[in-house]
């Protein structure tokens, strides 16, 4: 029985010439395989060349996110160090602040909660960045409250300095001795049992008298009767309802409506009105009612 062959045709399109063979059964799988062979011989370079290209293109992609990455945390890294040195700044501030006047807002609370930020780096999904942006919001709020809390102790701060420095808290005279108190006393020129609304200092004409608190003169009197009233005196107003009055002076120095400082020479000490012997008289009033100056005089 004669073998099986295979005919192999190929045919132009052009001319239409074809060519014909004919091949064993054999000779058709060594054919085959020998074609199989040349096909995987070209294929897998070329899939090993795409594999490759695909892990090439892959690492670049990651070198490429990281090095976002890299630059956004190196930019909230030093934004967290910039973050920190201001909120010990401000500790350390408000503590000072504290320690002088303690009545000032102590029970500050540092760190306060509140709602959890998304980081806005969230899409690379990097527990670093993400951990990172939470610590740096909560530093963030701690500063903001703190900054609050300093802003709010120098407010006050402020205002009690300003009150401090009108309060009539010294002597009106560097010398002297006082000679009648606050209170019930005998008027040495009746003899009756009278209120005395101030204390009178003993000390030679010409004396400077100097204001005990910062203020505004409202009233001044250079004219004066002998023996009677206060004679030449000052009237200052320090605010917070606080007047002094400085009497039986022999000059004033100063105008009304002139505005003084603690400290300042505002006239000399005489012997004018009702005085039998050169001294200044000195009263302190809180909202209209006489005060004893001994409680003022914290020097």
């Amino acid at each position: 029985m004669p073998k099986k062959q295979y005919l192999i045709s190929i045919v132009e399109t052009k001319t239409e010439k074809a060519y014909s063979a004919y091949i064993s059964k054999l000779k058709g799988l060594f054919l085959f395989f020998c074609l199989l062979i040349l096909f995987i011989a070209i294929s897998l370079p070329l899939a090993h060349l795409l594999i490759r290209g695909k892990d090439t293109l892959k690492i670049y992609q990651l070198k490429k996110e990281n090095n976002v990455l890299q630059k956004k945390f190196n930019t909230i890294q030093a934004r967290s160090d910039t973050i920190l040195v201001h909120l010990k700044q401000l500790k350390n501030e408000n503590q000072k602040i504290n320690s002088l006047f303690a009545n000032t807002s102590s029970n500050i609370q540092y760190g306060v909660g509140g709602q959890e930020i998304t980081p806005s780096f969230s899409n690379f999904n990097h527990p670093v960045i993400t951990k990172t942006e939470i610590e740096l919001s909560k530093i963030e709020k701690e500063v903001d409250w703190l900054s609050k809390s300093i802003s709010h102790l120098n407010s006050n701060i402020s205002s009690k300095m300003n009150k401090i420095s009108h309060y009539p808290s010294i002597r009106p005279t560097r010398k002297g001795w006082v000679s009648s108190t606050f209170g019930k006393r005998k008027d040495p020129f009746t003899n009756k049992i009278v209120d005395h609304p101030g204390i009178d200092i003993c000390t030679g004409i010409g004396t400077n008298v100097i204001a005990t608190g910062d203020g505004k003169v409202i009233a001044i009197r250079e004219d004066f009767i002998e023996n009677k009233g206060y004679g030449k005196f000052i009237l200052i107003d320090h605010g917070f309802g606080y007047k002094t009055l400085y009497a039986h002076l022999s000059k004033i120095s100063v105008k009304k409506g002139q505005n003084v400082k603690r400290w300042d020479i505002i006239g000399l000490t005489g012997n004018s009105g009702k005085s039998t012997s050169p001294h200044l008289h000195y009263g302190v009033f809180h909202n209209g009612k006489p005060q004893d100056p001994y409680n003022f005089i914290l020097e």
